[in-house]
């Protein structure tokens, strides 16, 4: 995918309270977008979901600011989205009977290198 001189800026968030069904959602977005169209796209989006991608994107565009990157030819080149724990609950339910509740948290990783020109 990626020459090895070709450098990276990550930022890595884990154990964020979102399942990862709803965060790929969001990762989908802005997955190969460029820098400014991908801080568009979340900052309009009304979800959970996209609110915290948008924080993802910034903090990897800070860790690109720090080590004085290009920031006008940055893209997002790679977004993962990973099953984190899941807490396992119960609730009563009819007839005296208890169904299992799920509370699922993801762990997400935002990958952004440089656009070449041409």
């Amino acid at each position: 995918m990626d020459t090895p001189d070709q450098e990276h800026y990550i930022a890595r968030r884990r154990n964020l309270r979102i399942s990862p069904q709803k965060l790929r959602l969001a990762a989908d977005l802005i997955r190969g977008k460029n820098l400014q169209r991908a801080s568009d796209l979340l900052e309009f989006t009304p979800t959970k979901s996209a609110n915290l991608m948008r924080q993802i994107l910034n903090n990897a565009l800070a860790n690109a600011e720090q080590r004085q990157a290009d920031l006008d030819s940055l893209a997002v080149t790679k977004v993962t989205v990973d099953k984190g724990m899941v807490l396992k609950r119960r609730k009563p339910s009819g007839r005296g009977r208890m169904r299992g509740v799920f509370h699922r948290y993801s762990h997400v990783a935002l990958y952004l290198s440089e656009r070449k020109k041409g």
